[in-house]
């Protein structure tokens, strides 16, 4: 589990849906904006919760960059146990704070 702090694009609308108590849920995914691929993960699955979560479906939209801070924990996905390289890891992204980036 790592802080870290992000500068992506929205790749999905942000979708939502509601947890326990109608506490808020918000998913979506999100890329690095690079001119190069030379970054292991591209793709990251964001999460936000509560009224940060209500925020993102009032305010940001496919496309819209954002600096996101958040906490950053891996996802082992075990499907192939025979292959060490076919074993995926993904990256998910639990919002904590998020700023609009404006472009000019």
């Amino acid at each position: 589990m790592n802080k870290s702090i992000f500068i992506l694009k929205l790749k999905t609308e942000p979708i939502q849906n509601f947890y326990k108590n109608q506490i808020t849920l918000v998913q979506f995914n999100a890329i690095f904006p690079c001119f190069k691929n030379f970054f292991l993960f591209e793709n990251l699955s964001i999460v936000a919760w509560g009224n940060l979560g209500d925020d993102i479906i009032k305010y940001y939209r496919k496309g819209d960059y954002v600096i996101v801070e958040g906490v950053l924990n891996t996802i082992k996905n075990n499907q192939s146990i025979v292959d060490v390289k076919s074993e995926i890891t993904s990256l998910q992204l639990t919002i904590l704070k998020i700023y609009p980036l404006f472009t000019i």
